[in-house]
């Protein structure tokens, strides 16, 4: 046999018998473990030891329809706000290290929540968490920086937003649609009222969300729960809780005419009023079979006429 087939069959066994492997241990899933430390800061692990690689996410239970009152925007200003350097670290090193490190990192900000994550080798996870923990208490926040840092966010509202038709009018239809809610507010924010952001509005929305008690810690690849809050305890374990984290969102109600209840009320309304009528008809067409319906009236069917016999020469002709 030559050498170029043996190797295919060797590629093939291999590969049957890697999949025999993921269908016996893998056929439930990833065994996702938690945890909590005292300070409340919770710990989400998904297990995945095909690469020796570690994902870190930092999520805060706070989006932009927890800002307050005629500060839109605050919350995705306030991620830009996360990068600009620490009591240790200088503005921008932090994604710096991360790329130094072989790593891929960034941010979302969205209604409910903002995440921070970093792709790394597993042995730097620990790096990741005590970056984290520094900017979650020792963000630096001055005029100059917020200055910034604002003209950036309005220039990313001026291209992504007031210069797309679409976007404006997509804009327009989400306030419309969820009008007099918290989120008819775009993440992004009001032009208006993101050029009146200032550090102390800053300052007043990182001392209330940014906490471990208001965070969660979820970490997916080639660790166990147990290493990760060994981590997470040495790293995030010192920090204070604020002790007012976000209480969880109440399920908004359906309005009377949505939903099932709404539907059946109506149709139950509908039919009561169909009743009489539909007895009346009854009344009216005896001929009317019960399940079918009514046929059109139509006028009777005219005779067919037979056709003429022919006659013989009359008489006299």
């Amino acid at each position: 046999m030559q050498l170029k087939n043996k190797i295919v069959i060797l590629l093939l066994a291999c590969g049957l018998a890697a999949c025999d492997v993921a269908f016996e241990t893998g056929s439930n899933g990833p065994q996702i473990g938690t945890a909590k430390l005292d300070n409340g800061l919770e710990i989400i692990v998904i297990p995945d030891f095909r690469a020796d690689v570690v994902t870190h996410m930092l999520w805060y239970r706070v989006g932009s329809a927890d800002e307050p009152k005629g500060k839109s925007g605050i919350a995705h200003f306030f991620e830009h706000l996360m990068f600009r350097g620490t009591q240790s670290m200088p503005s921008g090193e932090f994604s710096k290290t991360v790329a130094r490190l072989g790593g891929q990192d960034n941010a979302f900000t969205s209604y409910d929540y903002t995440g921070y994550f970093q792709r790394i080798a597993k042995d730097k996870l620990g790096q990741m968490m005590a970056m984290e923990a520094e900017r979650m208490q020792k963000l630096i926040i001055r005029p100059d920086i917020v200055a910034v840092e604002r003209d950036v966010i309005l220039e990313e509202r001026s291209m992504r937003v007031d210069g797309r038709p679409s976007s404006l009018l997509a804009e327009q239809m989400r306030k419309r649609l969820h009008k007099g809610t918290a989120y008819e507010v775009p993440v992004i924010g009001w032009r208006a009222e993101i050029e009146r952001l200032n550090a102390e509005d800053a300052r007043a929305f990182y001392r209330r969300y940014y906490a471990p008690d208001n965070a969660v810690l979820v970490v997916a690849g080639a660790v166990t729960v147990n290493e990760v809050t060994a981590l997470a305890q040495r790293h995030y374990g010192s920090l204070k809780p604020s002790g007012k984290p976000r209480a969880p969102r109440a399920p908004r109600r359906k309005s009377r005419q949505g939903g099932r209840r709404g539907r059946s009320a109506i149709s139950a309304r509908r039919r009561r009023r169909a009743r009489p009528r539909r007895a009346a008809r009854t009344k009216r067409d005896s001929r009317r079979v019960s399940g079918w319906p009514r046929a059109r009236s139509r006028a009777a069917p005219t005779p067919a006429r037979r056709p003429r016999q022919p006659q013989g020469p009359r008489p006299g002709s």
